[in-house]
Formats: structure tokens, C-alpha cells, sequence
């Protein structure tokens, strides 16, 4: 009957541990990425009876240990651009002041007064940093410091632009007219001196004097020129040559249009009236204009103009501060597609006020991944253009990635990786050391950590401005409550019955 007391006094031990198992876990249903814990009993060493077996008797229970449940708890949004979880396999790395290492699930993290990113301990969240000149990402773990200094400027020395030049747009042109007449050799073209449409404000007419006259002569009026033809008393005897000789011996006339006759010249004109120049056109023009950056990070308008030739458009730079001379031509197929120049044009500009150095800006035109220029029979317009300058700027705010990526945003537009967030796994999630605080330790039972960056491997990824919450099932804990309460009143029962029989035995002698 003693054994029976132990057993039941067994049965209480293991019940009340489990039964402080079972409070830790619903004490901790609100702890950040807490895993529950799970009880686990054994059978004590049983007592053979007579050596024979199967007829052991069994000596009570034990506690067998505490098993955790690594099961992934919940995503929680919060908002918080420094809150982090791991969704998936992997712990974050933490260094205290000392440099020893910790792990944690819990990714309740902030900045300190030094830009650190911490812990709520003040323990340094560990990653891998960026080069600021290369960006290639290091191989050594530092703490996450976010920098506090002002990013260097950078001066643009490319840019790129999606743009269409009308082909239906018209060059620079003369106004012109043929004045025809019968006899051979005898017509005359008529050009105006300037281009563009006011050579089509031009008239010209011939004039019969019906009287004997030697001379051809031209009188100009608001831009009319009339012309007196040379006359026998019967007939008209000015030649196209005449015509020609009396326009270039007037000034007037001679400024407002050239001459061109049929042949030799030597054909008698005859009488005409008003003739107009037409077909004079100003070459179309456009302009576009983007902002450019010199090595100081100054801003500096940039315009590019283009005008309409016969052959295609005709480019300028023309900036704001500095001097440019760069300038080109550009052509297209009869598909509207680029064909001159074949490479890419550099725009030059030298002597910036601010004393930075000269830009040498190449024009990415030839490339039509990142723009290019069409020439197609629609409107002429600009529908995208990029740089890649700069000015200096200041932090502004950091994002994590689901990549675990720290990003610095800066005032000046630019948003550079900053550093990657490091996780580590191990063999078994089980031997690992727990230090309290949400916080565990590599044991030789958990084996060496295996770390890297989110997403390699059997790592997770970052689910950023989110915790991960615990996994513990309240209905389940409850359930095991109810159990747990009833196995130790059970064994409590154990305890008094033996009692009660122990009592009758002793009374027996009585």
C-alpha cells in the first residue's frame, strides 16, 4: 500500500508541473511570436513481480519535460515601419553591448538615440550592409545603423526620352509662281528672297502699255509688283530676259524676289494678270525641356529644340546656365523609325556659374528600351523622359522589404538599400536555450545557426510592419486545464483511499 501512496503522490507532482505548463502558455497568449508549450509524462521503472513478465507494476508518473510548438503564429499588421516577422523558418540575430549573440522571433524593433535598430532590451539587430559606391551587399553582419548624413549629389550623365516628330510637318520653303506664257522661252519663275509664308503675300502681274515703249520696267506697291512690258506701238516685244533684267534693276523688286526664265529667255512675253507666290512655309519648330543636376546638385533647365528640314529635324541643346554647342540631325525610314544617328549623341555643357564641374550628358536616342524618337505622321510630343542626376539629400524615412531589405528614402527622390536584415536558422528549434524576453540561445543540442538573408535556403521572409503572434490555442489550453485538474484530483484520490486502507489494516491488530 506504500507504493500506491507514491504512485498517487507521483501522479500530483507531474500534474502540477503540467499544470503550470499549461498556465505559462494562457499567460502568454498575448507575448509577441510566443510558442506554446506541451507536457509530456513517462511511466516510472514498474516493479516485477516473481521475475516473470508481464507482471510489472507499474511505480507512478513522471514529468517528462516540455516540448515547445514551433507551429508559425499569426500575422499581425501594425503599421510600424521598425515591426517585423519572420513568416516562415529563421530567427532575427541580435548583439548586445558585450558582442554576444542572441536570436529572437519577436521583431518588436526601434531606433535608439544613435540610429541603431534594437531591440526593446537596447540589443542591436544584426544585417548586412550595402556599399554606397558599388551597392553590392557585404558579407560581414554589423549592426543596422541608419546614417544621419546628408546623400551626396550625383550629376546627370544620361538621360532618355520617348518623343514623336511630326513627319507630316513642313520644312522651311520659298514662295514661288510660274508665270506662262506661249511662245518658247518665254515663262518666269518668280521666288521670293525670304523663306517662309511672307513670300506668299507676293503678287506679280504683266502690264500692256498699248503704246510704243523701249523699256521693261517693274514698280513695286505693298508688295505687288507690276511689271510694264516693252511695246512697238503694235505689239508686246519684252522678252523673258527683259522681265528678269527690270526685276533686278529695281531694288524694290530685286528685295523681294529672284528671277528664273524658260530656256535662253529670248521669248516674247504676253500679258498677265495677278499671279501670287504660294507654297511659302516657316519650318515647323518644337521644344522640350527637363531638368538636369551638375556635380553640386544644382538644378538646371535643360531645352532641347528641334527644327523641321527637308531631309528630317535639325536638334539643339540649349541650357539654362552654362554653354552648350551640341547639336545634331535627326532622320527616320519611310516607317517612321530612326535611322541617323546610329549612336548615341553627347550633350556637352560647359561653364556652369555654380563652378561645377562640366557635364557630358549622353542622350540615350538610339535606345528603345529606355525612349527613343519616332518620326510618325501624328502630333509632335514628348510622352516620357528620365535623368539619372540628382541633388543632395536627407533622410526621410526607412521601409523594410519582404526581402528584409533596410531602405533608406531621401528628400532628394532617391531611395538606396541600406543594409539586409540577417536570420538564422538551426537544426533543431527544440535544443535551443530559452533566456526569457522572447529571446533563445544556440546550445549544442540546437547545433551551430545556419544564417543568411530572408528567402535563401529553408529561411523565411520579412513580413514588414507586422508581429508575429503566439501560437497558443486558448480552447486547446482550456481543455487541457479541465484534464490536467481532474488527473490531479484522481491521484489526490489515489492518496486518501490508501490512507483509508492502510487505516483498516492497521485497525485489523486492534
Amino acid at each position: 500500500m506504500i507504493g500506491s501512496l507514491y504512485a498517487g503522490i507521483s501522479g500530483l507532482s507531474a500534474n502540477a508541473k503540467a499544470m503550470t505548463v499549461v498556465g505559462d502558455n494562457i499567460a502568454n497568449v498575448n507575448t509577441t511570436a510566443f510558442k506554446s508549450s506541451r507536457s509530456n509524462f513517462a511511466n516510472i521503472l514498474s516493479q516485477s513481480l516473481g521475475g516473470a513478465t508481464g507482471n510489472e507494476i507499474g511505480r507512478g508518473v513522471q514529468f517528462w519535460g516540455v516540448n515547445s510548438l514551433w507551429t508559425q503564429g499569426t500575422l499581425e499588421n501594425t503599421n510600424s515601419p521598425t515591426d517585423l516577422a519572420v513568416n516562415g523558418k529563421g530567427f532575427f540575430v541580435l548583439n548586445d553591448a558585450a558582442g554576444s549573440v542572441f536570436y529572437t522571433r519577436a521583431g518588436v524593433f526601434n531606433y535608439d538615440n544613435y540610429g541603431n535598430l534594437v531591440n526593446p532590451d537596447g540589443m542591436y539587430v544584426q544585417g548586412y550592409q550595402f556599399d554606397n559606391i558599388t551597392g553590392e551587399l557585404g558579407n560581414d553582419q554589423t549592426n543596422i545603423t541608419i546614417p544621419s548624413d546628408v546623400a551626396s549629389p550625383q550629376a546627370t550623365d544620361e538621360m532618355a526620352m520617348t518623343i514623336n516628330l511630326n513627319a507630316s510637318a513642313l520644312p522651311d520653303a520659298q514662295a514661288s509662281v510660274s508665270v506662262d506664257c506661249t511662245n518658247a522661252n518665254s515663262d518666269v519663275t518668280f521666288t521670293a528672297i525670304n523663306i517662309g509664308t511672307s513670300g506668299n503675300d507676293i503678287a506679280v502681274s504683266y502690264v500692256d502699255p498699248g503704246v510704243a515703249t523701249v523699256a521693261t520696267t517693274a514698280v513695286v506697291t505693298n508688295n505687288n509688283i507690276v511689271i510694264t512690258l516693252a511695246h512697238d506701238g503694235t505689239n508686246i516685244t519684252a522678252t523673258a530676259s527683259d522681265v528678269a533684267a527690270a526685276i533686278a534693276a529695281d531694288p524694290s523688286a530685286a528685295a523681294l524676289v529672284t528671277t528664273a526664265v524658260e530656256g535662253t529667255g529670248a521669248g516674247v512675253v504676253e500679258t498677265v494678270s495677278q499671279t501670287n507666290l504660294a507654297d511659302g512655309s516657316n519650318a515647323a519648330t518644337y521644344s522640350n525641356s527637363m531638368t538636369i543636376y551638375d556635380s553640386l546638385g544644382n538644378a538646371i533647365p535643360l531645352t532641347i529644340d528641334y527644327t523641321r528640314t527637308s531631309t528630317g529635324w535639325d536638334w539643339s541643346a540649349n541650357p539654362a546656365d552654362g554653354v552648350s554647342t551640341s547639336s545634331g540631325s535627326i532622320q527616320f525610314d519611310t516607317s517612321g523609325n530612326l535611322v541617323s544617328p546610329a549612336t548615341n549623341p553627347l550633350i556637352a555643357i560647359t561653364g556652369v556659374s555654380s563652378g561645377a564641374a562640366d557635364l557630358n550628358i549622353e542622350w540615350n536616342l538610339t535606345d528603345n528600351d529606355s525612349g527613343g524618337v519616332t518620326g510618325f505622321s501624328a502630333l509632335t510630343d514628348t510622352s516620357f523622359q528620365s535623368q539619372n542626376g540628382f541633388n543632395s539629400g536627407t533622410l526621410q524615412g526607412v521601409s523594410v522589404d519582404e526581402s528584409g531589405i533596410v531602405m533608406g528614402m531621401y528628400t532628394n527622390g532617391q531611395i538606396v538599400p541600406l543594409y539586409q536584415i540577417t536570420l538564422a536558422d538551426f537544426s533543431s528549434y527544440s535544443g535551443l536555450g530559452k533566456l526569457g524576453k522572447n529571446l533563445y540561445t544556440e546550445t549544442l543540442s540546437s547545433g551551430t545557426p545556419l544564417e543568411g538573408i530572408p528567402g535563401s535556403g529553408r529561411l523565411g521572409n520579412i513580413a514588414p510592419s507586422s508581429l508575429e503572434m503566439s501560437n497558443v490555442d486558448l480552447a486547446s489550453e482550456f481543455v487541457k486545464m479541465i484534464t490536467t485538474q481532474r488527473a490531479f484530483q484522481a491521484n489526490s484520490r489515489v492518496i486518501t483511499t490508501s490512507d483509508e486502507i492502510l487505516n483498516e489494516l492497521i485497525n485489523i491488530k486492534r
